[in-house]
């Protein structure tokens, strides 16, 4: 029996997911900021380099936060970590596309190299990947479709026709994660 946490995080939720939703193309930080990334182990240290700020501020560029993927809980536990940032025109509004995005994926203990992004579509679809999903619960020939929007934290039922003392219309991920220990089935649609 799959826990609530492997069925929510291990479906195609990868970084090459993630960014082809951003349409996101390689391009090297070298080539674009004069920065060889390769110098760095961890994003938070390129992030805070007083180099690469300043090479960045002399093109024309501004970044966003730095921002990781527990904050939007998408992946397998323990097991997958994103860290990234966005790279914006410095007169551009941070609700623009971003023109690039550093980022760093860490699997089975180990972080990656630090890759740079041209970012070529809405980070909507991004930020919507990281934190939708849709999932069916069945049980005793009554189905429960519930959805997400925020990583898991909280499920609201959508054919609330459908709602019972056990299938409320609105429900945490940890009661959810409850029914699934008592062997119901669910599926992602």
């Amino acid at each position: 029996m799959k826990t609530f946490s492997q069925f929510l995080f291990e479906k195609v939720i990868n970084p090459e997911t993630l960014l082809d939703t951003i349409k996101a193309k390689i391009v090297q930080s070298g080539d674009i900021f004069d920065i060889n990334t390769d110098k760095y182990t961890d994003l938070d240290s390129l992030y805070n380099d007083n180099t690469f700020n300043e090479k960045l501020k002399t093109k024309g560029f501004k970044k966003d936060n730095l921002e990781t993927s527990q904050e939007y809980e998408t992946f397998l536990k323990n097991t997958m970590s994103i860290k990234y940032f966005l790279v914006f025109k410095e007169r551009q509004n941070e609700l623009e596309r971003p023109r690039y995005i550093f980022i760093q994926t860490k699997q089975g203990g180990n972080w990656s190299t630090i890759e740079m992004y041209k970012v070529k579509d809405d980070m909507k679809n991004f930020y919507d990947l990281l934190t939708n999903k849709t999932i069916e619960i069945k049980l005793n020939n009554k189905n429960y479709i519930y959805k997400t929007t925020n990583g898991g934290k909280d499920w609201t039922l959508q054919n609330v026709e459908n709602q019972d003392n056990t299938f409320k219309k609105v429900m945490r991920g940890e009661e959810i994660n409850k029914q699934l220990k008592s062997g119901i089935t669910i599926e992602e649609i």
